[in-house]
Parts: C-alpha cells; sequence; structure tokens
C-alpha cells in the first residue's frame, strides 16, 4: 500500500468516528428531495419555473448544491481546523507525508461521501416518487465533478488559511449562506432578478447547481460554466497546496 492510501485509509477511519458530519451530509438531500417532492405539485409542470418539473429539475440540483455546500465550506475546513487545533498536523509533520498528499485524501474521502449521498437520494427518488435520472449524463457527470471538486478546493484553501477550527468554521459560514442565496436555494433563481440570478451563475455554487439542473433536465450544461469550474478548482486547488503548512 502506497504512502497516500495509508494515509487516506487513516483519514477515512478518523473522520468515519464522527457520527454527526458524515451521516447528515449523506442522508440531508435525500430528506431534502423527500420533504419537498413529496407533494402532487413537484411532480407537474410549474408555470412559476418556466414550466419545469421540479422533481426532474429544481429538486435533485437543490439537494446535491447544498450536499456540496455542506461538505466543502462547513465540513471539510472545519475538520482540517480541527486537526491543527488537537496537534495531529504537526504530528504528521513528523512523518513522511507531505501536506499535498492529506489535501488529496481529503479530497478523495469527501468526494466518496458526496457520491454516496447522491446514490441514496436518486435511489430513494427514483424508486418513492419517480424522479428521472439525469437526461444528459455526460453534461451531468462533468458539471458534478467539476463542481463538487471546485467546492472542495475552496474548503482546502480555507483550511490552509484558518488557524484554528473556530476560524475555518466561521469563514465556511461567512462564505455558505450567501452562496446558498446565490445559487438559489432560498428562492428559485427562476424567480430572483435577473441582476441577482446572473450574478449567481458566476458564482461556485451557483454554477455548479445550474449546471447540475441543466443536465439532468436534459440541456447540455453551459461551457463557460463548465470552464469557470474548472479554473476555480485548479485556482483553490494551487492556492491551497502552497498555503497549506502543518504549523
Amino acid at each position: 500500500m502506497t504512502g497516500f492510501a495509508k494515509l487516506t485509509l487513516v483519514e477515512t477511519k478518523l473522520i468515519l468516528r464522527d457520527l454527526f458530519s458524515v451521516p447528515i451530509s449523506v442522508v440531508l438531500p435525500t430528506l431534502l428531495v423527500v420533504i419537498f417532492g413529496s407533494s402532487a405539485s413537484s411532480r407537474e409542470p410549474n408555470a412559476d419555473l418556466g414550466g419545469i418539473v421540479p422533481i426532474d429539475t429544481v429538486l435533485p440540483s437543490l439537494a446535491i448544491a447544498v450536499t456540496g455546500a455542506i461538505l466543502g465550506l462547513n465540513i471539510l475546513p472545519t475538520y482540517l481546523g480541527t486537526h491543527r487545533e488537537r496537534g495531529i498536523l504537526r504530528r504528521l509533520s513528523t512523518t513522511p507525508a507531505e501536506p499535498r498528499a492529506l489535501l488529496g485524501a481529503q479530497l478523495v474521502i469527501n468526494l466518496v461521501i458526496a457520491l454516496a449521498s447522491l446514490a441514496l437520494m436518486y435511489a430513494v427518488g427514483a424508486l418513492a416518487l419517480g424522479m428521472s435520472a439525469p437526461r444528459h449524463p455526460v453534461g451531468f457527470v462533468a458539471a458534478y465533478l467539476l463542481g463538487l471538486s471546485a467546492l472542495l478546493a475552496m474548503g482546502l484553501l480555507i483550511a490552509a488559511v484558518a488557524k484554528s477550527a473556530r476560524a475555518a468554521t466561521g469563514w465556511g459560514f461567512l462564505l455558505f449562506f450567501p452562496s446558498l442565496f446565490f445559487a438559489g436555494i432560498y428562492m428559485p433563481k427562476e424567480v430572483m432578478p435577473a441582476v441577482l440570478s446572473r450574478i449567481g451563475d458566476f458564482t461556485p455554487l451557483g454554477a455548479f447547481r445550474q449546471a447540475v439542473q441543466d443536465a439532468w433536465a436534459g440541456t447540455a450544461p453551459d461551457r463557460v460554466q463548465l470552464i469557470f469550474l474548472a479554473l476555480l478548482t485548479v485556482a483553490f486547488g494551487t492556492a491551497a497546496a502552497r498555503l497549506f503548512r502543518w504549523e
């Protein structure tokens, strides 16, 4: 087993001990789909949303976006901030492990958690509520991986500059709530003022949700948004790798 694989395995065991964060991030998207998708209106064309069917467009993209925001802006930076406070990073500095390996391990672990939440959400949504599969699968895979990577890279950057778990949590929440607003979580983007809706298209979470929603509905995601998410992933990831220190 390689050093990276061993580090990933150790980090996986540590994060699975959290009896709140991991379960909530896996189960929450399913709960959102079930709660909002149980009404008959969610399975009918909605005039306020431009005639789209919420269960096959708005609801899955909402649930996926919320999961990405929780993992990237809350759980990941707080987890690494707690590592720093408890001296775990200091102990890792005495091993051959490199900071980039730790960041990579966290990226892989959180991606797996997100995929588990996606699988559960779709299984329950399809079996219980008749939710359709993404109608543009290639576009969905691209939007999902790029959007999630951008949010997780943002979380790694927060963890790299935060001096403590409290600071990491504070920075995460400072970004979390405005991100939800511009992504149309509080108010559907279809009914938002045009200026705010357009701004939301070019925020990490907003671009992620819109690209996922387009692909789920059968439309190829906007290439500009996909490129935007890819650039954010590279920019945030590179900055995190350069700024992250054990001490």
